[in-house]
């Protein structure tokens, strides 16, 4: 994992590259920028238990305060693991990767291979909205292109597949909104949705408007998404600095990810003017954010 050589393409404005599940993310083309643009250096604090409490921003930049309900809110206080933890698979293995991990957050993982990449990212914003109580919001699409609410799941419903791709609802499980009714729901989306059916339904977000919460999405089998779970703004500069944190493959925590092997720098930075993103053989044009 992570040692494939990165290639740069001159024509595009482009700060930073992403590659697919099985490789790292890296900074690149930035030997025209002022040295003031990507001084990222800061203090770290192993005390704290989120990122905002453990990851400084770079100097100039400055982060934005949000509301206690919302999206953002929650992913800045999802609890991560004690410093210098491992990422650990959903079988309890180690993963050994080299020193590219920034952080690991403290997110239980199931007992089969099924939390991968796309799923941990629904996994997030649906126990947001279940944590929030709205749970009429918590609706996602599988890949045969199903619509799957969880108020469904709540009356009783459930999907029969068969034939492979062929669902439909009956009824025949537990009602309510309880966490053993979401959690029958969730592992349903697990298996029956993923990168295809996200980014088939998620919506695009101007490069100038990203939030927390938005991701980077190459939708196939497998594919890979990443999302932004920190931001910071230099007014000065115009430049934006993003925190991103992905699931993998096989099933494993949601961890963050250095953008180089300069190890003091944790952050990616993104210019107004960058409009494509080059993802080891993919261009991104677009960032998404959930429909619901």
């Amino acid at each position: 994992m992570y040692h494939t050589p990165f290639i740069p393409i001159s024509l595009l404005s482009i700060s930073i590259f992403f590659i697919c599940c099985n490789a790292k993310i890296a900074e690149v083309d930035r030997q025209n920028k002022p040295a003031t643009t990507i001084d990222l250096f800061f203090v770290d604090s192993c005390q704290g238990m989120t990122v905002r409490d453990r990851i400084a921003v770079p100097s100039g930049f400055e982060r934005k305060e949000y509301d206690d309900h919302s999206f953002q809110q929650y992913i800045l206080t999802l609890p991560l693991k004690p410093c210098e933890s491992s990422v650990v698979s959903y079988s309890g293995d180690t993963m050994h990767y080299p020193d590219e991990i920034v952080g690991v957050y403290d997110i239980a993982l199931t007992k089969e291979d099924i939390l991968q990449c796309a799923d941990m990212l629904m996994k997030i914003r649906a126990e947001y909205l279940y944590a929030e109580k709205r749970y009429d919001e918590i609706i996602f699409t599988i890949t045969n292109g199903m619509v799957v609410p969880f108020s469904k799941f709540a009356a009783g419903y459930r999907v029969k597949v068969s034939g492979g791709n062929q669902t439909q609802w009956v009824c025949s499980g537990e009602k309510g909104f309880t966490r053993e009714v979401f959690d029958s729901y969730l592992t349903f989306i697990y298996y029956y949705a993923g990168t295809l059916s996200l980014n088939k339904t998620s919506i695009p977000v101007d490069i100038n408007e990203i939030e927390i919460g938005d991701f980077f999405i190459i939708g196939g089998s497998p594919g890979h998404c990443m999302m932004m779970v920190d931001k910071a703004y230099n007014k000065e500069t115009k430049e934006t600095a993003i925190l991103l944190g992905q699931g993998y493959m096989p099933s494993q925590d949601f961890h963050l990810l250095y953008p180089t092997e300069d190890f003091a720098n944790k952050w990616f930075i993104i210019h107004e003017q960058d409009s494509s993103f080059y993802i080891y053989g993919y261009v991104f044009d677009t960032i998404k954010r959930f429909a619901h």
